[in-house]
C-alpha cells in the first residue's frame, strides 16, 4: 500500500531532480572543491526520496481540511502569480527558518544526519525521512491553508526553493557580493554545518540572511573562512538502510557520551 502511494506520487521529485542537476552544473563550471558524480549518488538518492514523502503527507491533510469545511486563513489568488511565487518563498524560507532551529533543540538526532556529511556539496544537502515530524508541524500545515488559484505556483516556487537550497551547500567560487547581506550564499551557509563550536547556532535561515539577523543567530564570515563540516564521530550514509538507521546510531553515540561525562564527574566527586 505505502509502496503504491509512493508511486503516485514520484512526479514530485521531479523538481528536486532538475534543480541538483542545474546546481551541479554550477559547481562543476565553478570548482573551489572537486567531487565525481560517484560522491554525489547516495546523496542524490536521499534527496529524491523527500519530495515522494511530502507527496504522502499532504493530500490526506487536504482532504482532512476539505471534510472539516475550512477554509483557506490567507488568501493569496488576489495577487498575480509572480508576486505568489514571491510571497510562498518568503513564508517558506521564515517557516524553515524556525523549523531548523527546532529540529537542533527537540530533534537533533534526526536532523543531525543533515549535518553528518564531511564533503558539502549540493546533493549532500538531504535531510533524514523523520524531518517529516518538523515539516509536518511548520510547513505541512500551515501551507495547507493557504488559497492558491493554480498549483503551477507551488510548484515554481518550489523548484526556486529546490536549487538555492541545493547551491548554499555548495562549494563553489561562486558568491554573491554585496546582496550576502540579504541572500545566503554558500560561505554564509557553510558556517552552518561547520565543525569549529565557535560557529554553532549560526545561520539557520537556507534563502534570506535577514531571518538569521532578525533573531540574533547571523554570522557573517571573512573570505578566508572555509571551516571543516561534519560531525566528530560521526560518518555520512552510505547506504539506503545506513540513512534510515542513522539517527538511532547518532542517539546511542549521545546517549554513551552524556553517560561518561556523568561518569567523570561522579568519579572527581569521590
Amino acid at each position: 500500500m505505502i509502496l503504491d502511494i509512493a508511486a503516485r506520487y514520484a512526479w514530485l521529485a521531479v523538481p528536486s531532480l532538475l534543480a541538483l542537476t542545474l546546481c551541479i552544473a554550477v559547481e562543476l563550471i565553478s570548482q573551489r572543491e572537486r567531487y565525481t558524480l560517484a560522491d554525489r549518488f547516495p546523496g542524490v538518492l536521499f534527496v529524491l526520496l523527500l519530495p515522494v514523502l511530502a507527496g504522502i503527507i499532504l493530500p490526506p491533510l487536504m482532504a482532512l481540511w476539505n471534510m472539516l469545511d475550512v477554509s483557506p486563513i490567507l488568501d493569496l489568488t488576489g495577487l498575480s502569480r509572480p508576486l505568489q511565487v514571491v510571497v510562498l518563498i518568503l513564508m517558506y524560507d521564515f517557516a524553515n527558518y524556525w523549523e531548523h532551529r527546532f529540529e537542533h533543540r527537540f530533534i537533533w538526532s534526526i536532523h543531525a544526519v543533515h549535518h553528518s556529511p564531511t564533503e558539502l556539496h549540493g546533493a549532500n544537502a538531504y535531510g533524514h525521512p523523520l524531518q517529516a515530524i518538523s515539516q509536518f508541524l511548520f510547513k505541512a500545515v500551515p501551507f495547507s491553508l493557504l488559497g492558491l488559484d493554480s498549483v503551477a505556483m507551488p510548484v515554481l516556487a518550489m523548484l526556486a526553493i529546490s536549487f538555492w537550497t541545493f547551491f548554499v551547500h555548495s562549494p563553489t567560487r561562486v558568491h554573491l557580493g554585496p546582496l550576502r547581506w540579504i541572500v545566503v550564499d554558500g560561505r554564509f551557509h557553510r558556517i552552518h554545518h561547520s565543525m569549529e563550536e565557535r560557529h554553532f547556532d549560526h545561520n539557520f535561515a537556507p534563502i534570506f540572511t535577514i531571518w538569521d539577523q532578525l533573531f540574533g543567530t547571523a554570522y557573517f564570515p571573512s573570505e578566508e573562512e572555509h571551516p571543516d563540516v561534519g560531525l566528530k564521530g560521526v560518518s555520512p550514509p552510505r547506504t539506503i538502510f545506513d540513512y534510515l538507521g542513522k539517527p538511532v546510531q547518532i542517539w546511542r553515540q549521545r546517549r554513551a557520551s552524556v553517560r561518561a561525562r556523568q561518569d567523570l564527574q561522579l568519579r572527581k566527586l569521590r
